[in-house]
């Protein structure tokens, strides 16, 4: 069209194929007093893909071929010394083989990498009472590493991500009273996060992940009551609070430290009701809720343009 001009002009062709399986064992030991699960985990993934893109007239010409070997041993001991008490310890142990084989302008980039780690987790639960369970739980998460398939430098591509990992903490309790007519879930979590796989758009278009250390906590609330057989009232809520704290050694293109997390907003509530309705075999259920959002955003650098403004939402 004459006078418009394409600043931002990309198309991408590819091809991809998985493959997964996974193998259990469970079982129970010391007529009950210990419970168990166990496996092994293997995934594949190959994918192709070309993507030639123009942005601000810089024309580039991408082609890669990566592929995924993951394979991971996993295992988890419940310890019951009683019908009130529960130990729950376990670990997973991840390894990921990643190759990638690409062309950046012509320029070859050829890689092999591996991502390792051992992943514990512990919980305890306590019934207090037939009807109010208690709980605390420490975990860790890993994800792999990988490449800027979207960055337009040979460099970029060389330099691969590191693998996002955190530590998990909660605590909460689960509830019910008036003869299960009324449930009331509360948990508070914290989760540490070392290095968190961060994506960002710089001011030349590229696409880049960088790693950052970051704090996402928040409170999270359930309640429901039935009256009456018929009708549920019901209501959930969270508060979060998410920051990145600190860049690791890749994130030196750019700083996020002290903005909020992206897609953390700082509140959230619901309120809703359920009706239903004998009719004829089955039953007419007529149900509506009304959700408060606060506004967040979807760019780490906390930029007007990223921002998610607060929504007020009424289903029926």
């Amino acid at each position: 069209v004459p006078g418009i001009a394409a600043l931002f002009d990309r198309e991408s062709l590819s091809d991809q194929s998985a493959f997964s399986q996974e193998l259990q064992l469970h079982g129970k030991m010391f007529d009950g007093f210990l419970t168990f699960v166990g496996g092994v985990y293997y995934f594949h993934e190959s994918g192709d893909q070309i993507v030639d893109s123009a942005i601000f007239f810089t024309p580039t010409l991408a082609e890669y071929t990566i592929d995924t070997n993951s394979y991971a041993a996993f295992g988890q001991f419940g310890v019951h010394f009683n019908d009130r008490l529960t130990l729950s310890l376990g670990g997973r142990y991840t390894e990921d083989h990643k190759s990638l084989d690409a062309t950046l302008n012509g320029m070859p980039v050829v890689r092999q990498d591996k991502f390792k780690d051992f992943l514990p987790k512990a919980s305890l639960d306590f019934q207090v009472t037939p009807n109010l369970l208690t709980y605390a739980s420490y975990s860790e998460g890993f994800k792999a590493g990988g490449y800027n398939g979207l960055a337009s430098t040979p460099e970029q591509l060389d330099s691969p991500f590191a693998p996002q990992k955190v530590k998990a903490y909660e605590i909460g309790i689960k509830s019910e009273f008036l003869d299960h007519k009324a449930r009331v879930n509360l948990s508070a979590f914290i989760n540490k996060y070392s290095s968190i796989q961060q994506q960002y758009v710089t001011p030349a278009g590229d696409f880049l992940t960088e790693n950052y250390q970051a704090t996402h906590k928040g409170i999270e609330a359930e309640i429901s009551l039935r009256p009456i057989p018929e009708l549920t009232l019901w209501a959930n809520g969270v508060y979060n609070d998410g920051t990145y704290e600190g860049a690791a050694s890749t994130a030196n293109a750019t700083s996020f430290v002290g903005n909020r997390m992206t897609n953390v907003f700082k509140y959230q509530g619901t309120l809703g009701a359920d009706l239903a309705v004998g009719a004829g075999p089955g039953k007419f259920v007529l149900g509506g809720n009304y959700t408060a959002r606060s506004g967040y955003f979807a760019t780490p650098d906390n930029s007007f343009i990223g921002q998610i403004a607060a929504t007020n939402i009424v289903n029926a």
